[in-house]
Order: structure tokens, then C-alpha cells, then sequence
């Protein structure tokens, strides 16, 4: 199965000058596997920096506000049945702004199944996608924070909900 719903990803390319704790755990969200979840979250890290030194950039440096911040919007999507950089706490730069207070910020999110629920299938899809790669690969952006959940969204169970949470330093 590629993507439960309408399988539009979208993207905040939005790159904001200037400038919820936690995951929330909910019957909707699978907690058994949390070494699956770190395990992915660490590929999916090793794959972005593959792919920004391969174009000459800097690798970049997980931020434990920044994972915070992801994490709490992929359990709220996943919570809520939604999919988009704005939630329910407001615009998604507002969001992040609440975690951290750095002048550049992007965000990337994906969803999906089977191999889309795979580190290598996730950053495929974001380089793939000319808005996704454009906030991975700007230079500025050299700070992230993975948000990787599993669960039921919109009656699809076992789907992963991955948000990524960039800023600059």
C-alpha cells in the first residue's frame, strides 16, 4: 500500500526569519516497538547527511528541541487524523517557535506504508520531491529534530507519520 487517504505530501518551504512537550501517547499510537522507532529515526539521520554531504554541505546535528517539537506533531497527526504543517496549535513556524528561537526554520513531513515506513523509502520520497529536497538541502538549515510515529491514522493501521523539524544554528 503507498499512502492511506489522498497521499498528497506536503511541505513547508517557507524558510521563517526569527525565531505540546513530547510525543503524546494515545491508544492510536503503537508503543511496543521504541527501538524500531530509534533505529529508523538513526537512518533516516544517516541518509539526510549522506545526501547533504553529497552535495557539498555540512552534515547535520540532531537538536533535542527540535525532536520534541517533531515528535509532537507526528503524534498529533496521528492522534487527530490529520496531515499538514499547521495543526491545531496554529502555523507550523509558531509551532517550532514555542521549542526554539532560531532565525531560519523548515519542516519536512511524510507518511505512508510498507516501503514508504522505511528510512531509505522516507528521504527517497523527500529528495524526490522538489520543495522537500529544497529545505533539506539549504545550507543555513543545519539543525533537525526527527519525529517518526506508528500507528492508526484515518482507520489505516501500522502506517508511520515522520515529521523532520530543521533550523539554523
Amino acid at each position: 500500500m503507498r499512502r492511506p487517504g489522498k497521499g498528497v505530501t506536503s511541505v513547508a518551504i517557507a524558510l521563517v526569519a526569527a525565531g505540546i512537550g513530547g510525543a503524546l501517547l494515545s491508544r492510536s499510537l503503537h508503543h511496543s516497538d521504541a527501538a524500531s522507532r530509534v533505529a529508523t529515526q538513526q537512518s533516516v539521520f544517516v541518509l539526510l547527511n549522506h545526501e547533504r554531504t553529497t552535495h557539498g554541505l555540512v552534515p547535520l546535528t540532531i537538536d533535542a528541541r527540535l525532536t520534541q517539537a517533531a515528535r509532537s506533531h507526528s503524534a498529533d497527526m496521528l492522534l487527530h487524523g490529520y496531515f499538514a504543517h499547521d495543526g491545531r496549535q496554529g502555523a507550523w513556524d509558531a509551532r517550532l517557535r514555542r521549542y526554539i528561537a532560531r532565525p531560519l526554520l523548515g519542516e519536512v513531513l511524510e507518511f505512508g506504508t510498507g516501503s514508504y515506513a522505511t528510512a531509505g523509502g522516507m528521504v527517497s520520497a523527500w529528495m524526490h520531491s522538489p520543495l522537500h529536497r529544497r529545505v533539506i538541502l539549504t545550507p543555513d538549515l543545519r539543525r533537525v529534530g526527527l519525529g517518526i510515529l506508528t500507528g492508526t491514522y484515518r482507520g489505516a493501521s501500522d502506517v508511520t507519520m515522520a515529521t523532520g523539524d530543521f533550523s539554523s544554528r
